[in-house]
């Protein structure tokens, strides 16, 4: 009970002074009307000593009105900032950082805790009035963890329970809490939290890696508990990581790692055939080479050859196969006999044969809505049941002509359209009910349709015949498809797949849309865009063509190229430089020649189509009319030969100009400079290794990639200077104008997926090797090579671990 002061007693009265003077002592907001009433109360019961008492409150105060001083300009910073978390994040570490000589520790925590706090009633008074509250309480968890960092948080526990029960259950809060955790009791905890509580990759990832790796940590104090808990927790959260497909399989690695940690190679076998059967860690490289590595530690010979030779089903569909095909060969230079080398050669051969026809085709199929599939990894056989292994290594493979075997595909003129199709119809059911007609050269499905491309005229009839036919309960519709594809050219460069499906996808559903590869020439800028009908590619031509489009980049606009895609008609599309009715005019008058002069000249000898008079910037500034040549193009090509042979050498206002024909320009690289960088910077390095320290590689890049598309995505982490492209080795060089923004761009895209790869960021070393391996390497001449593999027509059941052991031992 409190006791009531009697100031007519002198011990009360100095107690209540005392009470004045350590009020007087602690900085806060109204100190000046505090010290006006102490003045009042040494006045009314001090009179005869106020000077020296006013005196000595203001030697006591003087600390006080330092920290005012110091908190001051945060303090008035509040009414404005108030809903800044940065703010209090800032303001926290300033008390945290001040000198114990300003602040005492006690004054410090209780500062800190304070400050914190009032953050808080701020944040909760807020939340009631927002619309979008949980955003504004996700956007203060820094603060907490400022607070957290500061050590002022004595007793943890209760502290972390607000916390979590705060932001139910938050990823970013669990992990902080994990972090500080160090007994059983506690972990059992975190065990308890539902698997599917963290719907962010990331934290998912890090917050189960955490987890395992605390009870891994436990092993000794509790053996036979911890291993059961790891072995359930195992089993629970690999399939989990497998559906979030993060790009790294980080915690798929980890779960086998402590497999073999704790000595259950069968199961950590098992989940490395799990791994393989995932449709998209199949297609990473880094997931084979992680079961070489596995069955290098724990298998034999024979396994570690038997894993390369399950690749080979799909090995067209991963992301880096020349990765693959060098650690399979890196490791036949040491172990390998005479017949791995013969499987070996079949299989690279075979790929290599496979990329020239892709190559020629020139085209990359991308659909954005189902994409297509590798299919499902075969059942592993022995020796014996018809595998790559039944090639003998002294048998002579059949080579067949490889321009007997080629075919130029005709999407345009081979295609059928399925309708009425099943919900939920599978590809492979597809090109099985299709298969007999003949040679299917893809298949895509979209809802109830599917369209179906053949590779002659005859299969495509034959095709047809199925019209009306029961497909699975259903009657379905099958038609000829034509009309339905468009060629696109003249949009921005930087356009990548996402923004021209954006573009066309105002018009209809688009099915498929295909870029063609840049290994020939980077400069290429054109692509197919597919619909289900000709009337949806008619209404995109009449909407589209001659349409005015904006980069993404800068505010150049380009007149977009939209015309129906006619196989019969592509060779005409080849150019006047191709079908050599162009030629090049050089040593040129810079000042005097003009287009008319020219065509004045050139017209004599048959029709004019185009007249090319190139003038830069730096010509122009100098009065200049021209860059001392020009490309001129005729109707016909007799036309261009009888202009060679009459005025090359022709003396044109006094000079003897030269005039030949155009010659096809293959550019295997682009370098792409940012347009409006500071010539005073870009001009200032110092040595060749300042421009390295702001250089980097982008590897296994999508040779569909542009420079531009590039140079749109890296911009992201910083100003860049300059892009060298260079799709024959999948790869560029990217070089920024600051150090850190190379630090950043490694750290935001290596492992990002571009153009459907996973791209990797290495050095300027990385690069030059990759070129000049690719540079040495002989160039073989692929022929098509014939063998006979079984197909596996069994159904698809759950595997056991003697079924892992089999697919990888082939036992």
């Amino acid at each position: 009970m409190e006791k009531k002061l009697d100031l007519n007693k002198a011990e009360d009265l100095l107690q209540l002074k005392n009470i004045w003077i350590e009020r007087l002592q602690v900085p806060h907001n109204s100190i000046e009307d505090t010290t006006n009433s102490y003045s009042s109360f040494i006045s009314q019961y001090y009179n005869q000593n106020y000077i020296i008492e006013m005196k000595n409150i203001k030697n006591k105060q003087k600390a006080a009105y330092s920290i005012i001083q110091r908190l001051e300009p945060w303090e008035l910073q509040i009414n404005e900032r108030q809903m800044d978390p940065t703010f209090w994040i800032e303001y926290i570490g300033f008390i945290n950082k001040t000198k114990t000589k300003v602040f005492n520790v006690p004054l410090k925590d209780s500062l800190i805790k304070s400050t914190f706090y009032r953050s808080l009633e701020i944040l909760i008074d807020n939340l009631l009035e927002s619309s979008n509250g949980e955003e504004l309480k996700e956007s203060w968890i820094p603060v907490w963890e400022a607070y957290i960092k500061t050590d002022v948080v004595f007793n943890r526990k209760p502290f972390y329970e607000k916390y979590i029960k705060f932001y139910e259950n938050n990823g970013t809060v669990l992990i902080s809490y994990l972090k500080t955790i160090d007994n059983l009791q506690d972990l059992s905890y975190f065990r308890e939290i539902p698997l599917d509580s963290i719907t962010n990759v990331e934290q998912f990832v890090e917050f189960h890696a955490l987890l395992l790796s605390k009870e891994v940590s436990k092993l000794e104090e509790n053996t036979e508990m911890v291993l059961e808990w790891l072995i359930v927790d195992i089993e629970n959260i690999f399939p989990l990581a497998l559906e979030f497909n993060h790009v790294f399989h980080s915690l798929e690695r980890l779960c086998i790692e402590i497999y073999e940690l704790i000595g259950s190679l069968d199961e950590a076998r098992g989940l490395v055939g799990q791994l393989l059967e995932n449709k998209e860690a199949s297609c990473q490289v880094e997931t084979w080479l992680l079961a070489v590595d596995f069955e290098k530690k724990h298998g034999d010979h024979d396994s570690v050859i038997q894993v390369f030779l399950n690749s080979v089903p799909i090995i067209s569909h991963l992301d880096w196969p020349e990765r693959l095909f060098e650690e399979w060969k890196r490791f036949l230079y040491l172990n390998g006999t005479k017949e791995d080398w013969h499987k070996f050669e079949t299989v690279h051969e075979d790929f290599k044969l496979q990329l020239l026809d892709n190559s020629d085709d020139s085209e990359i199929e991308q659909n954005p809505e189902r994409p297509m599939e590798p299919e499902p990894l075969p059942k592993k056989r022995r020796l014996s049941e018809g595998t790559y292994e039944e090639l003998p290594a002294t048998k002579k493979v059949k080579t067949v002509n490889l321009s007997e075997t080629k075919k130029l595909r005709d999407r345009e003129n081979l295609s059928i359209l399925v309708t009425n199709l099943p919900a939920q119809t599978q590809k492979s059911n597809i090109e099985k009910f299709f298969g007999d007609c003949g040679v299917i050269r893809s298949c895509i499905i979209y809802e109830d349709k599917a369209v179906i491309e053949f590779s002659s005229d005859n299969e495509l009839l034959a095709a047809l015949t199925k019209d009306h036919k029961t497909f699975k309960g259903h009657e379905i519709g099958v038609s000829h498809l034509s009309g339905n594809i468009l060629w696109v050219t003249n949009f921005p460069p930087d356009y990548d797949l996402k923004k021209l499906e954006e573009l066309f996808g105002t018009v209809g559903k688009v099915i498929s849309l295909r870029l063609p590869t840049l290994r020939a020439n980077t400069e290429r800028r054109f692509c197919y865009v597919e619909y289900l009908s000709s009337e949806v590619a008619d209404v995109a031509i009449a909407q589209l063509n001659q349409k005015s489009i904006q980069s993404v980049s800068s505010e150049k606009k380009y007149s977009l190229i939209v015309k129906h895609s006619n196989s019969n008609e592509k060779k005409k599309r080849s150019g006047a430089v191709e079908e050599k009715r162009q030629v090049y005019v050089h040593k040129l008058d810079f000042y005097k020649v003009t287009t008319d002069t020219l065509s004045e000249l050139f017209s004599k000898y048959g029709e004019i189509e185009a007249i090319k008079l190139p003038l830069n910037k730096k010509n122009s500034k100098m009065g200049r009319s021209n860059d001392g040549y020009a490309f001129i193009s005729f109707k016909g090509k007799e036309s261009a030969q009888v202009a060679i042979e009459e005025l090359d050498g022709y003396e044109l206002f006094s000079r003897k100009i030269n005039v030949k024909l155009s010659e096809p320009r293959s550019k295997h690289t682009t370098v792409l400079k940012e347009a409006n960088q500071d010539k005073s910077k870009s001009e200032s390095y110092k040595s060749r290794e300042e421009i390295i320290a702001k250089t980097l590689s982008v590897l296994n890049l999508d040779d569909t990639i542009s420079s531009s598309q590039l140079m749109s995505i890296m911009k992201e982490a910083g100003p860049v200077r300059k892009i060298q492209l260079n799709p024959q080795i999948n790869a560029a060089l990217v070089e920024f104008e600051n150090v850190n923004d190379c630090g950043k761009a490694e750290i935001k895209f290596n492992g990002k997926v571009i153009g459907g790869k996973a791209i990797k960021i290495g050095s300027r070393q990385d690069f030059d090797k990759l070129a000049r391996v690719t540079k040495k390497s002989p160039v073989v001449k692929p022929q098509l090579k014939e063998y006979e593999t079984k197909k596996d027509t069994g159904e698809s059941n759950p595997k056991s671990n003697e079924d892992f052991r089999k697919m990888f031992l082939g036992l």
